[in-house]
């Protein structure tokens, strides 16, 4: 080996030593600076996710950008959002066994190396499959027109556009390899070394030799060094037919994996658990933890800051991330039994004051409670190196910021436990406090006060003073008041704004522009400051996080951020832009503490929530670089669970269906995997009704009425902006074609129709004769009956008491008969909840004339139609059941039960009075005959029989409706 080599060698190994130092150095002391960018790893993906298998062996990216995964049970195509997989259920012709050990690209073409499928050529573009070899080749190459494929059986063949050139026969191994690079082929055998020969003269070899018993690997070009060699153990490079030691990869062994990126950066794997990727070279190992029993097997780079790896799990992301917040861990200092409400920050002198129940700490250099004493604060400021504070039951305090001494305040308005819930400083001297409705000022230089009170119910939750002006603003729980503040006075009421639902949280002065932002718990409110009219309001869900908001500040570019319920909104003033800031830009809190918010010098912010405090650097805002366009990854025409086709969608294209027999399922994606999980869809039809796509990124269509649709779908970045709205055509097909056929079809339809018209009319005809004839019977046979009865007992010439009843319950019966009918004739819609109603006011109305309680019970799962025969039937079944109970049964109560569930109805009657059923059985009158007739003729049963435990009558009914 030359000297220059070793004393290269020599050199790239100090460096690579410091490199290591420095880095060293740098993660050591990276947490008492605010970088810029921090890495990080995502989420893993498996079977939850839609992974077709955890056994990741391979990925590999399109030129488009989407991502191609080699998996034990198949291949998935990965959108940034959906993994869309193709195996043995989706392609049964392409796929038997579905383990595919890796991918290969050329162009727009994957070549899939399998278990024993063979070898599967993928066209990307259009989804298309097609099995190249029945057997899975060993190696294959390209290089222009040529290709070379190299068998197990040792076979090695040379085709130029398809056309055979060579076939030549050699001794290979499993782990032999070949590539073609300047018109050469370069042949990896483990048993001789690497065999050189060019493509028109295969028989002229040159053999380079394997150093250190190097066992055969993998050839592949580089652009920086030529061709590397590397073989699951030492990474080499190949230069004037010789191998020497790779000039970045020194004293690396055990190396699984190795790949350069598309700049040249080397991204390599040692020993299946240390993971090095082209940040800076770096090891990122560290970011999975040790005890995870994790195999890394491969690195796929998808953009500049983001790394895809695969691994026996699933598959894992690193991102190179901007730095957005800063989390400050109080837990550290505090008991982590105790459950930390984060309120006031402050900033005097360099250091930071984050006042908290229960502790008050202190921010220098590191974290330290101010004191040992427990506050339950709940506001705070800093006057005359003294910070005061309002606590919740224990007065007004101050610390001393120099001695730490604490000091109590009282005065003659202000008790030492009275809870307060804000504070403010009016001027040099003078703190303005509130409590529910009461205003208290006070001065602690001499301890005297005076305090004022709002109407009884008001809640003032926080007071400001307006700049260079003496006018005092609250809000309250009932909009926002003002107050004129004078040295003699005090303070006085100012044209107060009209009472209003908004629940005020927080102030904000914009002075310049004229200007009082508001925090509500309905949103963002923005006023004029001069009259108090609105300006604007951010309340729903496209301007403001939650409408919860706690706390406004205003950074030095003109934004106002918003903490929430959920999150940070930013209102960028300058441009009319909204944002939403969450999890998936690096922020540590979802729910933000009421008054926890402060702008520093530095022109960053300061915000406290449920999770800790955070700082944020508003500039960092502008580091997120979100994509602006959305794809259609892919639709997929559904007939059932084992007929689907999926098909590349081209911009533009007229999607179509079979509607009510065909399903349509459009893929969304975008390709950035660094911020995934921030994006956001919608789609409409034809402009109506915005739908939100939740969780799986898909459009499902089915069951559309016939025509022509326009599907329009938006994509909303994780900052909550609209980016891009896409129109695409949709045409829901009959499930047949117009043809001949169909023309022949409809004329044979139009004969039916009419002859089944002309038997209607007959039959209807012949339905009105026979119900006309049913009536009369029924008449006939019910009132007719009734009326030659009282006919008879009308030609006595003298009636008695009970004879006289007799004829008028005859004639109440006769009439109700007559009702019943007309009114069933005359209703063209009649319902339970119809005939319900009916029967409880005749039954309520017959009994409570005789003296007689009524319990009446109906249940049902719909309100179902009922047609008139059997709506008349029914009511005059009831009517004889009840009329004979209070006629004949002595009963004091009466129940009535109906039931109505899967198209039946029960009805149960029961009384309490006294009944023989063998007399009822012995003794049947028109009564029970025509009920039983009733029921009868419409598919029903009834049965008699004496309730249970008692003596009076059960009778059940059972009929269909």
């Amino acid at each position: 080996m030359p000297k220059s080599y070793l004393k290269l060698k020599y050199i790239l190994n100090f460096l690579l030593k410091w490199k290591c130092c420095l880095f060293l150095v740098f993660t050591l002391f990276s947490q008492n600076f605010y970088s810029q960018y921090y890495y990080g790893k995502g989420l893993p993906y498996n079977i939850s996710d839609g992974l077709p298998s955890n056994e990741i062996n391979d990925i590999k990216n399109d030129d488009i950008g989407y991502v191609w995964i080699a998996t034990d049970n198949g291949l998935s195509m990965y959108d940034g959002f959906n993994f869309i997989n193709f195996n043995s259920k989706t392609h049964p012709t392409i796929f038997k066994d579905n383990r595919i050990k890796r991918i290969q690209k050329n162009g727009d073409n994957l070549y899939l190396f399998t278990n024993s499928d063979g070898l599967i050529k993928l066209q990307t573009t259009t989804l298309d499959f097609q099995k190249i070899y029945k057997t899975t080749p060993l190696s294959i190459s390209f290089s222009g027109d040529t290709t070379a494929v190299l068998f197990e059986s040792g076979r090695l063949e040379i085709n130029i556009k398809n056309k055979n050139l060579h076939v030549l026969q050699f001794n290979v191994l499993a782990d032999d390899n070949l590539i073609i690079k300047n018109g050469q082929i370069y042949l990896s055998l483990k048993k001789m070394g690497i065999l050189k020969f060019s493509l028109l003269n295969p028989k002229q070899r040159t053999l380079i030799p394997l150093i250190e018993n190097l066992k055969a690997g993998k050839l592949s070009l580089s652009k920086k060094y030529n061709i590397i060699h590397y073989n699951g153990h030492f990474v080499r490079i190949l230069k004037n037919d010789s191998l020497f030691e790779h000039p970045e990869m020194m004293g690396k062994v055990l190396i699984n994996f190795f790949e350069e990126d598309d700049l040249g950066n080397c991204n390599y794997i040692e020993k299946n658990r240390i993971l090095n990727i082209n940040y800076l070279n770096e090891n990122f190992s560290h970011l999975f933890g040790a005890d995870n029993n994790l195999e890394f097997r491969s690195i796929c780079k998808v953009s500049e800051n983001c790394f895809l790896i695969g691994t026996n799990q699933g598959i894992t992301r690193i991102n190179k991330n901007p730095a957005f917040s800063k989390q400050i861990k109080d837990y550290t200092i505090t008991n982590p039994e105790t459950i930390i409400i984060r309120r006031s920050i402050l900033e005097n002198n360099n250091k930071l004051y984050f006042l908290n129940y229960p502790f008050i700490i202190e921010q220098d250099d590191t974290l330290k409670n101010i004191t040992d004493i427990i506050f339950p604060v709940s506001d705070g400021l800093i006057m005359l190196n003294q910070l005061f504070f309002a606590t919740d039951g224990n007065g007004l305090k101050s610390i001393n910021l120099n001695t730490k001494k604490i000091t109590n305040h009282s005065c003659n308005v202000m008790r030492t436990n009275e809870s307060f819930e804000s504070i403010s400083v009016i001027s040099d001297s003078l703190l303005l406090l509130t409590k529910d409705n009461k205003i208290v000022l006070y001065n602690p230089s001499n301890a005297k006060g005076s305090a004022y009170y709002l109407k009884e119910g008001t809640i003032v939750h926080v007071a400001k003073q307006e700049k260079k002006s003496n006018i005092i603003y609250l809000g309250t729980n009932h909009g926002v008041f003002r107050f004129l503040y004078s040295e003699p006075i005090g303070i006085k009421p100012i044209n107060l704004l009209s009472e209003s639902d908004f629940d005020v949280r927080d102030i904000l002065f914009r002075e310049t522009k004229n200007q009082i932002w508001l925090a509500t718990s309905q949103g963002v409110i923005v006023m004029d400051i001069k009259n108090l009219k609105l300006l604007n309001s951010y309340t729903n869900e496209y301007q403001v996080s939650h409408q919860k908001v706690v706390k406004l500040l205003e950074d030095d570019n003109n934004c106002i951020w918003a903490s929430t319920y959920s999150g940070l909104t930013v209102y960028n003033t300058t441009n009319n832009t909204i944002r939403f800031i969450n999890k998936n830009h690096g922020i540590y809190n979802t729910e933000y503490n009421y008054k926890s918010g402060c702008k520093l010098k530095n022109g960053n912010l300061a915000f406290g929530g449920l999770n800790s405090h955070e700082i944020i650097n508003p500039n960092s805002l502008s580091e997120f670089k979100y994509v602006t366009k959305f794809l259609i990854s892919g639709v997929e025409v559904i007939e059932n669970e084992t007929k689907k086709i999926l098909k590349k969608y081209v911009e533009g294209q007229k999607l179509s269906f079979n509607t009510g027999k065909e399903t349509l399922k459009i893929y969304l994606g975008n390709l950035d995997y660094q911020y995934e999980g921030g994006y956001t869809y919608e789609y409409c039809l034809d402009t109506l009704n915005w739908q939100k796509i939740t969780s799986k990124n898909f459009i499902l269509i089915s069951n559309l009425s016939y025509g022509d649709y326009i599907l329009k779908i938006r994509m909303f970045n994780p900052f909550g902006e609209i980016v891009e709205e896409k129109q695409v055509p949709l045409i829901a097909n009959v499930p047949f074609y117009v043809t001949t056929t169909f023309y022949v079809i409809i004329i044979l339809l139009v004969i039916i129709l009419s002859a089944l018209f002309i038997k209607f009319i007959v039959r209807s005809e012949k339905i009105e004769a026979e119900t006309k004839a049913k009536i009369a019977m029924d008449l006939h046979d019910e009132s007719g009956t009734i009326l030659t009865r009282l006919l008879m007992l009308t030609r006595r010439e003298k009636f008695e008491d009970k004879e006289k009843e007799h004829l008028q319950n005859g004639l109440k019966e006769v009439l109700f008969n007559f009702r019943t009918y007309l009114n069933s004739i005359s209703r063209t819609k009649l319902t339970l909840i119809d005939l319900f109603d009916e029967l409880r006011d005749f039954t309520n109305s017959y009994c409570r004339q005789a003296g007689i309680d009524v319990e009446f019970i109906n249940h049902y799962d719909k309100n179902l139609r009922i047609n008139n025969e059997l709506y008349k039937d029914l009511k005059l079944a009831i009517y004889e059941i009840v009329t004979n109970c209070i006629k004949h049964s002595n009963a004091d109560k009466v129940s009535l039960s109906f039931n109505a569930k899967r198209n039946n109805l029960d009805i149960v009657v029961t009384d309490t009075g006294k009944c023989d059923i063998n007399n009822l059985e012995g003794n049947k009158g028109n009564g029970i005959r025509n009920t039983k007739k009733r029921i009868s003729r419409n598919k029903g049963t009834i049965i008699y029989s004496n309730a249970e435990g008692a003596n009076g009558l059960m009778i059940k009914i059972k009929i269909p409706i």
